[in-house]
């Protein structure tokens, strides 16, 4: 059997966020969706926001930064 013959079970993760475009100080909601067809459980889960901005001097950069973050217990 060819390992493109087999068939992987990962967990299938959705997460919807209302906005697109957050304010300092403002809170952000998200929905995280977890479809679990594997036989091992989902112990934990993190999640975190990360910030992006372009940056534009004498060469385009990208800046990145978490600026949040939970995880389950």
């Amino acid at each position: 059997m060819l390992l493109r013959d087999k068939i992987c079970y990962f967990p299938h993760v959705t997460k919807r966020v209302f906005f697109q475009l957050y304010y300092h100080g403002e809170k952000i909601s998200v929905n995280v969706h977890i479809q679990n067809n594997s036989n091992k459980a989902v112990k934990k889960i993190k999640v975190s926001v990360r910030q992006f901005a372009d940056i534009c001097l004498f060469s385009t950069a990208q800046y990145k930064c978490t600026v949040a973050e939970i995880e389950s217990e």
